[in-house]
């Protein structure tokens, strides 16, 4: 039977009470409910800037690279900010490294100085190993901030990893390839011919785009490849295969090959041997995992924003770093709202971690205040949105899984502004059951053109997309 997708719109003009938080908590239809991760901040008062003091006030300019070490302290690497950072476990920020003015030098606290320092990682003695991107050299930060350069004549290293010897990976994405730092200095290929592209194969044919993230798992070298949307595996010899991704850009959760990323960067493998991908474009965090290597979401939203509060309904802007404390919290460096976030597992309670002095919850704040009640010609939003309906019915179409179609209903409220574009929109619920679904329809959402309103106002929608025969 064919099965057609029906409109159901529910209009209300001016003033308007939302839900606190992007939307109320989805319900899986005849599904028990999964256990939820969930997203806190860490440090930042979501401004760019440079202050160091208390968490909450404390600015960073683009945070991008971020590591854990043994007593609960996470490091970070500023990418605009040109310094070393440290959040101590009490919450306090203090900069260890950097003068802030980009340039190469090595020295002590504030004498050193990094150009857009990238992906960060802890060797076996408590130093800090960065790619300082623009430089094109690997540095290392002492704990007492004492910058050395191990090696040079990179082109854009974004990502490094250090195994049980010491020896460091390098994501030369600028040579689309994965280097290797011998612990005396020296350096030698691993992994890829130089050329751009996305192919698997032995060492010297591989090839990759943009390499950025890396992650070990035993002998193995794991990459986020961004400019071809996957995630790699390369053994100890450099061969390369592929671990997650089709390809193509898109969110989509699948096993391995069908899955869907756009610009994977962060890459961190968990203690349990579960890897997370920072899906860069996507502002999510993914979970890489099992026997199929299934790729889910685990949190973020499908527009770029600054949400605290369950994983799938907290919302980043371009992720990048990704570490893992010993307990398994994931630590993220958000990169465009220049903030730490840290995301709890699902069977731990926030209030009892390590953390739990610095954590501190953003709710969501409803603007509803600062809009003008008036005769908004709301008809018209929902004619315009009506208007696409083969755009939604081809998203359901995407999510076709052995013939059956997902059923239930995405509320969706939109901000419509006096010019007629779309200021702000959010998912107030849903129960379709389909992350997939809700992710495609409400990126169809943010692309529509909408009416202007016919007097100085801002108009609120909720609209119901209801998905069934």
């Amino acid at each position: 039977m064919k099965r057609a997708v029906a409109f159901v719109a529910t209009v209300i003009v001016g003033l308007a009470v939302l839900a606190a938080g992007p939307g109320k908590k989805t319900k899986e239809a005849g599904k028990p409910k999964a256990p939820e991760w969930t997203v806190h901040t860490l440090a930042g008062a979501g401004e760019k800037g440079f202050v160091d003091g208390k968490a909450a006030e404390a600015k960073f300019d683009a945070p991008w690279g971020v590591a854990v070490d043994k007593n609960m302290n996470v490091w970070v690497s500023e990418h605009a900010g040109n310094r070393i950072r440290l959040i101590k476990k009490d919450g306090t920020v203090s900069t260890v490294a950097g003068s802030g003015e980009k340039g190469n030098e090595d020295g002590t606290g504030n004498k050193a100085q990094f150009s857009a320092p990238a992906g960060i990682a802890l060797d076996a003695a408590g130093n800090v190993v960065v790619a300082d991107s623009g430089n094109g050299a690997i540095r290392r930060v002492a704990p007492d901030g004492k910058v050395t350069t191990i090696a040079g004549k990179f082109k854009t290293p974004m990502g490094v990893a250090i195994d049980t010897t010491g020896a460091i990976f390098v994501a030369d994405a600028g040579l689309s390839r994965i280097r290797k730092v011998l612990p005396d200095g020296t350096v030698e290929p691993f992994s890829g011919s130089g050329t751009i592209g996305n192919e698997d194969g032995a060492a010297e044919s591989a090839k990759f785009y943009l390499p950025t993230g890396l992650a070990m798992i035993g002998k193995s070298v794991y990459v986020s490849d961004a400019g071809s949307n996957v995630v790699r595996r390369v053994s100890a010899s450099g061969t390369s295969q592929l671990h997650a991704g089709s390809g193509s850009e898109g969110f989509f959760d699948a096993p391995s090959s069908s899955a869907g990323f756009f610009g994977p960067s962060g890459l961190v493998a968990a203690p349990s041997g579960e890897l997370f991908v920072a899906d860069t474009n996507n502002n999510h965090v993914r979970r890489i995992a099992g026997e199929e290597t299934a790729v889910t979401a685990i949190a973020g939203w499908p527009a770029p924003g600054y949400t605290d509060g369950p994983g799938l309904k907290a919302a980043f802007n371009a992720p990048r770093g990704l570490a893992v404390s010993e307990e398994g919290d994931l630590v993220v460096a958000d990169t465009g709202n220049n903030v730490v976030r840290i995301i709890f597992p699902p069977e731990r309670d926030p209030a009892g971690l390590i953390f739990r002095d610095v954590v501190r919850k953003r709710e969501w704040i409803d603007d509803a205040d600062a809009l003008k009640r008036g005769k908004a010609d709301s008809q018209k939003v929902a004619e315009a949105i009506k208007a696409n309906t083969e755009d939604v019915a081809a998203c359901l179409a995407k999510v076709m899984e052995d013939g059956r179609l997902p059923k239930g209903s995405i509320v969706a409220i939109l901000h419509v502004t006096v010019d007629g574009t779309l200021k702000d929109y959010d998912m107030k619920d849903s129960t379709v059951g389909s992350r997939n679904l809700e992710t495609c329809v409400l990126n169809l959402v943010a692309k529509w053109k909408y009416p202007v309103p016919s007097k100085e106002d801002r108009i609120v929608v909720t609209h119901t997309f209801t998905f069934g025969k």
